[in-house]
């Protein structure tokens, strides 16, 4: 299983420091390096590339996906990591380039962390969908009373969002959790609630 906490990075985390720079490039190519004082930028078909081995193992179960993602993904990360790494050093740390390789370095084991579980996507575009009608309504979050409250709720909304992708009713997923739980559910057994285990028709 993951870590209870584990820190993943969507392709983003590593452009994010780099677009100060933009007018250094072509505007097709993308914010990952850029050409400055002689250093090359990463063509953008190398993410295309990594989105389409995506699209190819798509629906595979986690060993398979993390089969493919080293045999194909690793080695099209594995370069732009290595030219970060060596632009890194022989950069000043106070260039701005090099605070931008510095900061795009310090995220890329979160970057990359799906090449070793194959249970986890390469970016975050599905939580971030999931998210826009939470966003949408932020203004109602403003009564929840306490921090603990706001926990409360992000419980509920994460079994929701869940239940949805697993083909369950997210108002009867929530009912049946939180009335198993009421009936005296052995906590030694709560995974057995979560939404690609629970059957809403019987007993857990």
């Amino acid at each position: 299983m993951l870590a209870r906490r584990t820190l993943l990075a969507a392709g983003g985390a590593a452009a994010l420091p780099l677009p100060a720079l933009a007018q250094a490039a072509p505007l097709r190519e993308l914010r990952i390096g850029y050409q400055e004082n002689g250093l090359l930028y990463i063509d953008k078909r190398q993410i295309q590339a990594l989105y389409a081995i995506e699209a190819a193992i798509s629906g595979q179960l986690p060993e398979p996906r993390r089969q493919a993602r080293q045999a194909r993904s690793k080695p099209l990360l594995d370069a732009p990591h290595a030219w970060m790494l060596a632009q890194r050093r022989r950069l000043s740390g106070k260039s701005t380039l090099g605070k931008a390789l510095q900061c795009a370095l310090s995220r890329w084991e979160a970057l990359t962390r799906h090449l070793e579980d194959g249970r986890l996507s390469i970016d975050n575009n599905l939580a971030e969908r999931q998210l826009r009608g939470i966003a949408v309504t932020r203004k109602n979050y403003l009564s929840v009373g306490s921090d603990a409250g706001g926990q409360g709720a992000a419980v509920i909304h994460t079994i929701a969002e869940t239940a949805k992708p697993n083909g369950l009713d997210p108002e009867a997923c929530i009912a049946a959790v939180l009335g198993r739980m009421a009936r005296g559910h052995p906590i030694s057994r709560l995974d057995e609630l979560l939404p690609w285990k629970i059957r809403l028709n019987g007993t857990a």
